[in-house]
């Protein structure tokens, strides 16, 4: 005899979720300091493997995708999840990298690991649960506010309060916000698909790099922001592609289009993304200051050619690291040859006098070639509101 869904069972599971949150967040409530850390941590395990249990006992749904293309979303479900951290770490290369904010040691591995596995089993079975059991006439709208509520879950409600200022809020949106809720995205995606496991191969693998690797990129936000958008974009294009194209449910022309439209997407956006983190001869970086005014002003993005030094003449602008981490784009005005090679004097055009240090060719970045007005503002109100300092 075939089970039926008890009414009942769908506002079940969102209390039981709106519970976890509350015991997720329980330190922004004032509540904390009645229950010790490790209490908690019980406390949320054996939550969320009740709610997946639960999952589990109640009547299950059926997925959109054909049933013998689950073990191939799977696999791309894997492959997708490699792809993330491939392009990740390699933006970390060409930007920056930071020591992880996770514990490191065997306990705290442990914990984290135990933790993540047990949240992700009740968690992606919550949301299959809800996406294959709600009205399917609007499922798209579902799908992003299952997402957008899946997410909640991966972002402290003390971090959101914390917030004082333009910087910390696109540091939020940036590093935290909006990667959980385009990852929570694709986990929707695939759950309505073809259930729970794609997706939490795909979350597992990405949140075991994060806890496990002593080192994560520390970009900027603007090859984050990208980063966070383009790649989860290309991961579900070419997961629809293959799923269509082994499905057979396209007429063969428009098939031939649809799959170089997807493919097309991918390229530029994968192209998108090392361009932004300057993997090609060429570079954007956004100027914060207005040293170099009235020529580049606050909030223009200037483009960057790695170029030899030997090649740069006076007169030119170039970009260079100041030493301590921080590109200085300044006009050359003089070259100096020496036994330790060549000196790079410079000085802003909005500057009363030369820099103070001349840069060396290991500082040396690369030469101004173009400039693009004002699409860089975002970044004055992420530094503090749009006032430039003059340096």
């Amino acid at each position: 005899m075939i089970k039926r869904l008890n009414p009942k069972s769908i506002p079940i599971i969102i209390c039981l979720l709106i519970v976890a949150y509350f015991v997720t967040n329980v330190s922004a409530f004032g509540l904390g300091g009645h229950i010790s850390y490790y209490s908690l941590y019980v406390i949320r395990m054996l939550l969320w493997l009740f709610i997946g249990g639960l999952v589990l006992y109640y009547p299950r749904g059926r997925a959109e995708g054909l049933v013998r293309l689950k073990g191939m979303i799977i696999e791309v479900s894997f492959f997708m999840a490699l792809f993330h951290i491939l392009i990740y770490v390699l933006m970390g290369f060409f930007t920056s990298l930071g020591k992880t904010p996770y514990s490191r040691s065997f306990l705290g591995i442990t914990l984290n690991l135990v933790e993540m596995l047990v949240i992700l089993f009740g968690s992606e079975l919550g949301r299959t649960f809800l996406l294959q059991n709600l009205p399917k006439k609007r499922r798209h709208i579902y799908v992003v506010l299952v997402s957008i509520a899946m997410a909640m879950f991966r972002i402290s409600l003390s971090r959101i309060t914390s917030i004082s200022s333009g910087l910390k809020l696109m540091d939020f949106l940036t590093k935290i916000a909006f990667p959980e809720l385009m990852q929570s995205y694709v986990a929707s995606s695939m759950a309505v698909i073809a259930g729970p496991a794609p997706a939490m191969v795909y979350l597992g693998l990405i949140r075991s790099f994060e806890y496990l690797s002593p080192y994560l990129p520390t970009p900027e936000w603007m090859p984050l922001l990208l980063f966070n958008l383009l790649v989860p974009v290309l991961s579900l294009s070419v997961l629809r592609m293959l799923y269509l194209k082994e499905a057979a449910i396209r007429e063969p022309m428009r098939e031939s289009k649809g799959s170089a439209g997807w493919i097309v997407v991918s390229v530029v956006s994968v192209a998108i993304i090392w361009f932004a983190v300057g993997l090609f001869p060429i570079y954007p970086s956004v100027i914060i200051t207005g040293s170099m005014e009235p020529v580049i002003m606050p909030g223009d993005v200037v483009l960057v050619e790695k170029v030899d030094s030997h090649s740069v003449r006076t007169g030119d602008i170039i970009m260079f690291d100041n030493g301590e981490g921080v590109y200085i784009t300044h006009r050359l005005i003089e070259i100096i040859e020496d036994d330790n090679g060549r000196q790079f004097v410079t000085k802003g055009d909005n500057n009363a006098s030369k820099d103070t240090n001349p840069s060396n060719e290991s500082q040396f970045r690369g030469k101004i070639i173009s400039i693009v007005p004002k699409i860089g503002l975002p970044s004055l109100f992420i530094r503090g509101g749009g006032e430039a300092p003059i340096t």
